[in-house]
């Protein structure tokens, strides 16, 4: 494939094949919307000057391509987070995508810098439910490698459990869901904030099904914590999420 846009007979087959199994009613639990104006950079699309946005509509659209006529009934949706993000305009954009869609719903980006009383305006605006913090807003480096209080600070999970409201949470770290210190942490914010729910993105980060196998049976017991599985295109994981967890627990 020449770019990220192109559709061909491998996605046209392999959509074919989805399809058949697939459920009538589907929801995109993991979808990124933007802007390219407010990425302020290439890393997350070369498409920069051809598409100036993906929106709620092209997301649809393309979904529904790919699925063989399958439409999602709604999503998850979130801007992507980049190192100079606008949050501001993103978040913005957000809000005005949301806004028609009777179904789907909204994850603010959030940095330890926002301002928090600007954070609980937004959690209290239509269609959102929750927060997407990322690695990239850590103060620690290299942020691949840094702690969850380093990107994600206390008085946003405070908020988070005072309005019962979803973290989508990306861990990083080497080790993902097997470094102790990753167990440690979310156990401690998951026990403090009985109210927030903790979405642990990509099956805890799990695209090495080793660390799944290590580290996700030391989370049972947690009640408000939950895994999704995009771009999780191995089986492995998910079996151990489902040993652990059950099936109401992996989205």
């Amino acid at each position: 494939m020449n770019n990220s846009w192109t559709y061909n007979e491998t996605d046209k087959k392999v959509g074919t094949q989805l399809s058949e199994f697939l459920p009538d009613r589907i929801f995109d639990i993991h979808a990124h919307i933007y802007r390219n104006s407010d990425l302020n950079s290439l890393e997350a699309s070369g498409e920069k000057n051809e598409h100036a946005e993906f929106s709620v509509d092209m997301w649809k659209t393309h979904v529904t391509d790919f699925l063989n006529g399958v439409t999602p009934e709604g999503g998850l949706f979130f801007p992507f987070p980049t190192t100079k993000l606008d949050i501001e305009g993103a978040n913005n954009y957000l809000l005005s995508q949301i806004k028609e869609e009777k179904l789907s719903r909204g994850l603010v980006v959030v940095s330890p810098d926002m301002d928090r009383e600007k954070l609980a305006y937004l959690l209290k605006q239509p269609g959102i439910v929750g927060m997407k913090p990322y690695h990239v807003f850590s103060k620690e480096t290299p942020t691949w490698e840094s702690s969850l209080a380093g990107f994600l600070p206390d008085w946003q999970l405070e908020l988070a459990d005072a309005h019962g409201s979803i973290v989508m949470l990306h861990i990083v770290k080497s080790g993902s869901i097997a470094d102790a210190d990753n167990i440690k942490e979310i156990r401690e914010m998951c026990t403090r904030y009985p109210g927030m729910k903790l979405i642990l993105a990509h099956s805890a980060r799990s695209f090495h099904a080793p660390h799944a196998a290590e580290g996700i049976k030391k989370l049972r017991g947690i009640e408000n914590i939950w895994f999704d599985n995009s771009a999780i295109c191995e089986p492995e994981s998910l079996m151990v999420i489902l040993k652990e967890f059950g099936p109401r627990k992996l989205m």
